[in-house]
């Protein structure tokens, strides 16, 4: 494993610790909060957002052109696959035929991991 991918794997594992603890105090927030102000505790993730962010710049920069190819196609890859079913499931709801959980797109999302393994296998 080259150096800076493992600086962007700590730094990734960093930012979902930080984004799974303010997640579970969000999600206690809007358990007690009024229900007008409810969807204003979304506003605590924001600094794990950051976090995240900055990890995967860091690694744009401080990677090698592959990884940097790698990450480019992987999420390509991952968004022609995810936006078409995503833009699908959010007007099959909108229209009322399927309703469709929000937590689908966070699966969906997920294909950039997926896309990633595949195109790093496929490059051996």
């Amino acid at each position: 494993m080259e150096p800076a991918q493992r600086r962007y794997l700590i730094r990734f594992g960093v930012g979902m610790a930080v984004y799974v603890a303010l997640l579970a105090a969000a999600l206690a927030l809007a358990g007690v909060l009024p229900e007008p102000a409810k969807p204003w505790s979304i506003l605590l993730v924001v600094p794990a957002i950051g976090i995240i962010v900055w990890a995967v710049c860091a690694y744009w920069a401080e990677a090698d052109e592959f990884p940097r190819k790698l990450l480019i196609e992987s999420a390509g890859l991952a968004f022609t696959v995810s936006a078409p079913l995503l833009a699908t499931a959010g007007i099959l709801d909108l229209v009322g035929a399927v309703r469709v959980p929000f937590i689908a797109a966070f699966v969906l999302m997920s294909a950039w991991g997926l896309c990633m393994a595949v195109l790093q296998r496929r490059y051996r």
